[in-house]
């Protein structure tokens, strides 16, 4: 019976969601009281709009570090690699990138890491009609279990699954 592998970000995804919840609903309470407040407090928030818009940074910082979901799957000796931008993804599709190839067809595949181990790269080298190709994606939303259990999943034999 051949089984089906899927990896994907479980913790740590939930995480991401409640933490652009908290920024949604600062900026929106800050935006409440810039909007429905005449005395001190408005100008105490006009005067300090850099404040309120710092919280704007994290997001974008998030997206270009390493904030991406990332799904892995292996059914019937077919890989498929999925990876999407949680912050910019849907208005640059460029940060998005999928790969569907029989197994066999993968030669290598490389991790490396930057900033300080956080940000974590998928390097995946295969050959379709004689030609060598290459893709990269973010696995930094990956636990270390989630990555290692990927991992084991792309050494295995092609006719041990």
């Amino acid at each position: 019976m051949i089984k089906k592998f899927k990896i994907k970000p479980k913790k740590t995804f939930q995480i991401v969601k409640w933490t652009y919840f908290i920024i949604g609903l600062i900026l929106s309470f800050s935006l409440t009281i810039f909007f429905f407040t005449n005395g001190s407090l408005k100008d105490l928030i006009f005067n300090n709009y850099l404040i309120i818009l710092f919280p704007l940074i994290i997001p974008l910082s998030f997206s270009f570090i390493g904030l991406y979901y990332f799904t892995f799957y292996e059914d019937h000796g077919i890989v498929s690699v999925h990876c999407r931008c949680v912050g910019l993804g849907k208005f640059f599709k460029s940060l998005n990138k999928e790969l569907e190839i029989p197994k066999e067809k993968i030669e290598n595949y490389e991790i490396k890491k930057t900033f300080f181990s956080i940000k974590k790269l998928l390097k995946l080298n295969y050959v379709v009609n004689k030609r060598n190709y290459s893709k990269v994606f973010n696995v930094s939303m990956l636990s270390s279990k989630e990555l290692s259990r990927m991992l084991d999943l792309l050494k295995t034999p092609k006719s041990a699954i």
